[in-house]
């Protein structure tokens, strides 16, 4: 599905791109097509802070800046947390 996904990616003619990945965070190479697609908006939806820390890191060091990080409550009186990064570049 990754492959697949990131087959249209580098097809695709949008100027966002949004990541939702899985707790383990998105694979290098996703990153890695993204910090070479020209788009300049990023929204990051993440379920684990570690990872999101490190994607983070990642991207910045590519050329994207991190505007806001907004955590978002989806599971009301659970301890999980969602954040909603947004990522600019250019």
């Amino acid at each position: 599905a990754v492959e697949r996904g990131l087959a249209r990616l580098r097809e695709a003619d949008a100027d966002a791109v949004v990541l939702n990945p899985s707790r383990a965070g998105a694979l290098e190479a996703v990153l890695e097509a993204v910090a070479q697609w020209p788009t300049t908006k990023l929204a990051y939806l993440s379920c684990d802070p570690t990872t999101l820390c490190r994607d983070l890191e990642f991207l910045r060091r590519k050329g994207f800046a991190i505007r806001s990080v907004q955590p978002i409550d989806m599971m009301p009186q659970t301890g999980h947390v969602e954040a909603l990064a947004l990522l600019t570049r250019g």
